[in-house]
């Protein structure tokens, strides 16, 4: 048959074998869509027919088989626009289209770049534009164009429609089909299964490698399995899918799974599930030290990637309505609460969390995504004085491409803080998260977004050592760092980010105090006070380290906290109820214990704990603790609390002050006057009356001082201090002549 005809075709990367098998026919003249979820071959198909991976298998177009070297494969007529453009941004509109007609006698040329301004008026108004200034849809445009200009009689188009705005994809397909009736064939591999179906004539679907359903594209589409496993059971043929919605229907929300290991195990997240250049690593228990998954592991070249295929999305993204980022954001909130069950497990696993934590993860979480959603709509900007013929106003812009690291002990959570503004905001993100947690820390994020319609290109998740930290602090395409961790690496990445004048945010840890003065109800005092030190192991940055107890009471807050401490069951959280779980590594473990001998080697007394097992310590409580030894001034980040006393409130106010960190600070007494004079005193990012010192909620500006960071907050409307940066406008009706 004429066309292209594809038998029994195998084709891979190494020893690694992805298609299977695969039969395939794309009929001259017509449109022919492959479809499936990420991973499944459709990209390595389209690169063994062109001959750039090695191939098994018999190809044909127009019944005469096509030779294994792209540069005869060309001279016969196919052409290929891959994922990503391939333009180069340096030329203009017409010397790219130009470099698309090498094979064309050069008498051909000028009349065929015409042809193609008609298919394209936008590339013919902007033929002198360099590429690397259009917009993603322009952009698309101009690679389909340019493949165009060889005068192919068969087109391979690799998801044309990534990243971009539903608008652009609409007058993107509709020129495919003008493409098909001047009679060239063309094999569409597409992610809007929808729309792409709408336009072809025969359709695909294939997942792992292998064709699972074959015939023609508008049967497929009222296919039952099709439309539940891609478009949601309840879509009808022919009408916009939930990525177009504000919110997804129940079956929608449960018809993908987003705790799925198969998506990325050994794989980094660019938009797409791919390997890394950097290879991979396993993920560990921390309770069994059993391996949980692997993941792939990024290097330097990762993040240059990343980096600069997040601002060339980020371009379009920032000017997509408000409401349908926001949209993004609710739609992802969703995911998450209808799969909530099946990612409670990774977060308990990974790391170490009991399960009440980790279902605390998922509730802030999700009230962080619809805060996030919430925050894209509200005015960005207001109105300054001017005069009578000129308007002024200052607006909140978006940085660009947002750069997040981010720690083991709350993954989930000190991810999307970050993650979900900036992209509400009209940024992309390159997220990092701790080699130690990265699927809760990332990849369960890709997977959220990635089902709620966020364009690709925008969220990319690449674990990864502190060398892919500093390349992301260093990439020229990333214009501002969010980082949570320890002060000591936070001093690190603020001294780089400064050097390359990049802004940043430090949220980094704390030796946090809860104060008990003498009108508290020390049963109640001593409930808060535990577990703000034990709740996951004292791995918080908030955590409470000292309890400042007044002396009169004193010694009854400590028998209670003791009595406490020696009752709490610590052991695996997945395998039954406790209070404790593991530590995350030997490395803290070691530091930990190191610190507890060192106040006892200099002359504390040891009340409780002080001991370990493998990964589990046991709760500890210190007294006699003095200035000179390190659990005194140095974050724990481990179940270790110590009590000292204090005469006067004046006291208890600069013993709490008297640390280089300024986080989080309890106080607990009956009289609220009392309290109002330590608020007024404190110098803490958080002070909380009654109460102890972890809490966090979406909507509030979270943050610390001195070495627990450097003023910057996450949540609420201190989003917009971090994640835009003000742009001053005027605009007059004529332009203003001057006296030079």
């Amino acid at each position: 048959m004429s066309g292209l005809s594809i038998r029994g075709l195998s084709a891979g990367y190494g020893p690694i074998r992805v298609l299977q098998n695969v039969d395939l026919e794309a009929p001259e003249g017509e449109i022919t869509v492959v479809v499936g979820p990420n991973g499944a071959g459709k990209t390595t198909l389209l690169k063994a027919v062109s001959g750039l991976i090695p191939r098994e298998g018999a190809v044909l177009l127009d019944g005469e088989p096509l030779p294994p070297e792209p540069s005869s494969i060309v001279s016969r007529g196919l052409a290929q626009v891959a994922e990503g453009r391939q333009l180069f941004p340096q030329m203009s509109v017409r010397e790219n289209l130009e470099l698309g007609a090498y094979l064309l006698p050069r008498g051909e040329r000028e009349a065929r770049l015409q042809r193609i301004y008609e298919f394209f008026p936008k590339l013919a108004q902007r033929r002198e534009q360099l590429a690397g200034t259009m917009s993603g849809g322009e952009q698309q445009m101009l690679a389909v164009g340019r493949a165009l200009m060889g005068k192919p009689r068969l087109l391979m188009l690799d998801e044309p429609s990534l990243g971009l705005a539903p608008k652009m994809i609409d007058e993107l397909l509709g020129i495919v089909r003008r493409i098909r009736d001047e009679g060239v064939t063309i094999l569409l591999v597409e992610q809007n299964v929808a729309k792409a179906m709408a336009i072809a004539e025969g359709a695909y679907v294939i997942e792992r490698g292998v064709v699972v359903m074959k015939g023609q594209a508008g049967k497929l589409l009222k296919s039952e399995r099709l439309r539940a496993a891609y478009l949601g059971a309840d879509t009808k043929p022919g009408t916009l899918t939930w990525k177009g919605g504000l919110f997804m229907a129940e079956k929608q929300t449960t018809a993908v799974t987003i705790a799925a290991e198969n998506a990325w195990r050994g794989k980094v997240f660019t938009g797409r599930w791919q390997l890394a250049k950097g290879g991979t690593r396993e993920v560990r228990e921390p309770a069994t030290g059993n391996v949980l998954t692997e993941v792939g592991f990024a290097d330097a070249e990762d993040v240059r990637e990343a980096a600069q295929a997040a601002a060339a999305a980020q371009v379009e993204w920032a000017n997509t309505p408000a409401d349908q980022r926001g949209a993004v954001l609710r739609r992802a909130a969703q995911l998450l609460e209808a799969h909530a069950e099946s990612m409670r497990g990774w977060i308990v696993r990974e790391t170490g969390s009991i399960p009440p934590k980790a279902d605390f993860e998922l509730h802030m979480v999700t009230g962080i995504l619809l805060e996030a959603a919430a925050i894209a709509t509200q005015p960005p900007g207001m109105m300054l004085p001017s005069g009578p013929k000129r308007m002024s106003f200052a607006r909140r812009v978006p940085h660009g491409v947002v750069g997040v690291i981010s720690p083991f002990n709350a993954p989930l959570i000190l991810s999307a803080r970050a993650v979900a503004p900036a992209l509400a905001l009209g940024n992309a993100v390159v997220l990092k998260p701790d080699p130690s947690t990265p699927v809760t820390g990332g990849f369960m994020l890709a997977r959220l977004f990635e089902a709620a319609g966020l364009p690709a290109g925008l969220l990319h998740v690449l674990p990864g050592d502190a060398k892919v930290g500093e390349a992301m602090i260093t990439d020229p395409a990333i214009a501002m760092i969010s980082f949570t961790g320890s002060t000591a690496a936070g001093k690190r990445v603020g001294e780089l980010a400064s050097r390359h004048l990049k802004r940043v945010t430090l949220e980094l840890g704390g030796k946090n105090s809860t104060i008990v003065l003498d009108d508290a109800d020390l049963d109640v005092a001593a409930s808060s006070a535990a577990w703000g030190a034990y709740l996951h192991q004292g791995q918080i940055c908030m955590a409470t380290g000292t309890v400042l107890a007044q002396r009169s009471i004193a010694r009854e807050l400590t028998e209670r906290l003791v009595a406490k401490a020696k009752h709490l069951p610590v052991g695996d959280p997945s395998a039954g109820p406790c209070a404790l779980g593991p530590i995350i590594n030997a490395r803290q473990i070691e530091r930990i214990d190191g610190i507890v001998k060192d106040a006892v080697a200099k002359g504390a007394v040891l009340r409780a704990g002080g001991t370990y097992d493998k990964l589990f310590y046991s709760p500890t409580v210190l007294e006699g603790v003095r200035p000179d030894m390190r659990v005194y001034t140095e974050e724990v980040f481990g179940p270790v609390l110590t009590v000292l006393t204090f005469d006067t409130d004046e006291e208890a106010i600069a013993m709490s002050n008297a640390t280089e960190y300024g986080l989080s600070t309890g106080v607990i007494t009956q009289s609220v006057e009392r309290a109002m004079a330590f608020t007024a005193k404190l110098r803490s990012g958080i002070i909380h009356v009654n109460d102890q010192t972890v809490a966090d909620e979406p909507w509030v500006p979270f943050g610390g001082r001195g070495a627990s960071g450097n003023g910057g907050r996450h949540g609420g409307v201190a989003n917009w201090e971090e994640f835009t940066q003000w742009q001053w406008v005027t605009i007059q009706d004529k332009a203003t002549p001057y006296p030079f």
